[in-house]
């Protein structure tokens, strides 16, 4: 299958029209097995040719236009933050001091480091990220919201964890939806799962969801700074990390579902966590 249908699959999965900021295809070319991962290294390009792949599909942004841009996704997140009430001013101020970060850091990087490796090597190459997190955020907050229902009002922060642990992603992972601010044993109030967008939008986002009656907000990750800020914040709510490879694991591993009915032949790893 070649790299152009691979990610039209991707975007019909995932409602889009057009390739997100933060998704491209470094090396264009045919693959009949390829290796499916989180992240990569010129290694693994190399272990992929050693063992006879023929193309390498990551998860997270390797270079060029995707790394670069990676903080233009994040104005996806505008569309959860008005759904769950903020005002989109606000949000749009609430997303800078992440982004203004986000793109700084990815401005000194070697954007071209992995794509010219991949293009040395002639080795077809390319990483769906949004997609694959629109997709994993969808699953997720269907679970959650479906066994909301179930449990009512009453259902605590800790509940929260447990429901999460339902899924095979996640009672598989290594690391447990952690409860980082807030009271486990709290009531979860009205929940967001604010998964997909690029990445987390920092401690001022939480804070928006938390200032218009989100009483729990789930990401994948989080950054120790922010976590002490939120725990310093005069806006009462509760925040849950999810786990970041359990979270990814879940859109790869539905993407990695349809690619195999489409006659691929796929090697999941790297991160991945068996989602069965």
């Amino acid at each position: 299958m070649h790299t152009d249908r691979i990610m039209q699959l991707a975007l019909e999965m995932a409602g889009l029209t057009e390739v997100p900021e933060d998704t491209q295809v470094y090396v264009p070319g045919d693959i009949t097995k390829g290796l499916v991962c989180i992240d990569a290294d010129t290694g693994l390009l190399q272990i992929a040719r050693d063992l006879g792949y023929d193309g390498v599909i990551v998860h997270h942004p390797q270079g060029d236009e995707a790394m670069l841009n990676l903080h233009l996704v994040m104005n996806r997140q505008l569309q959860t933050l008005t759904k769950a009430g903020v005002p989109e001013d606000e949000a749009r101020e609430a997303l800078k001091p992440r982004q203004f970060g986000v793109e700084r850091n990815n401005h000194m990087r070697n954007w071209d480091y992995m794509p010219s490796v991949a293009r040395l090597m002639g080795m077809p190459f390319m990483n769906v990220h949004y997609p694959c997190d629109l997709m994993m955020e969808r699953i997720v907050d269907a679970h959650i919201q479906r066994r909301l229902a179930e449990t009512g009002p009453a259902a605590s922060v800790q509940d929260l964890t447990s429901i999460l642990l339902e899924l095979p992603e996640f009672a598989h992972a290594k690391t447990r939806p952690a409860v980082v601010c807030g009271e486990a044993a709290g009531p979860a109030g009205r929940v967001v799962t604010a998964f997909a967008g690029g990445t987390n939008g920092g401690a001022a986002v939480v804070e928006a969801y938390w200032r218009h009656g989100v009483g729990t907000v789930m990401t994948l990750h989080m950054e120790v700074a922010d976590i002490l800020k939120l725990r310093q914040s005069d806006v009462p709510g509760n925040l849950i990390v999810a786990g970041h490879m359990a979270c990814d694991s879940v859109g790869l591993n539905a993407f990695v579902r349809v690619l195999r009915q489409n006659g691929l032949d796929l090697t999941a790893m790297g991160g991945i966590v068996p989602g069965v």
